[in-house]
């Protein structure tokens, strides 16, 4: 695990960043006033179904960063989210996120697996 630390690959966030729960995440979607990203893969999309309005993007995808950056262009004053299964995903992608020089990041609390245990939607993907 030292070496997967090393190179950024393993372990805890090295930052934090400010979470919001779900039900948050949910309204702030529904008044337009957050863009949400799941990180997660294609598989777990297609296993789960993917919250209502949420853009995805893999980590491993190379323009990872280009994309997040691209989803603010026309709204650069809202803050963004990310989500994954349980929380470690969002913090890199946050991580990645920042270094490109977004500000106003979020982490969705508890993941995709919090999202469905409140009940709230998920569209198939």
């Amino acid at each position: 695990m030292g070496l997967l630390k090393f190179l950024g690959l393993g372990g805890k966030s090295s930052e934090t960043f400010p979470a919001i729960n779900c039900a948050q995440a949910f309204q702030e979607l529904n008044d337009n006033a957050l863009v949400l990203i799941d990180v997660r893969t294609p598989g777990e999309w297609a296993d789960t179904g993917v919250p209502a309005v949420a853009k995805c993007k893999t980590l491993q995808d190379r323009d990872f960063a280009d994309y997040v950056k691209s989803c603010l262009t026309k709204a650069k004053h809202l803050p963004i989210a990310f989500l994954c299964l349980s929380g470690a995903r969002s913090s890199k992608a946050a991580e990645l996120a920042r270094k490109a020089g977004v500000e106003n990041i979020l982490i969705v609390r508890g993941g995709v697996e919090a999202w469905r245990r409140a009940g709230l939607p998920l569209e198939d993907r």
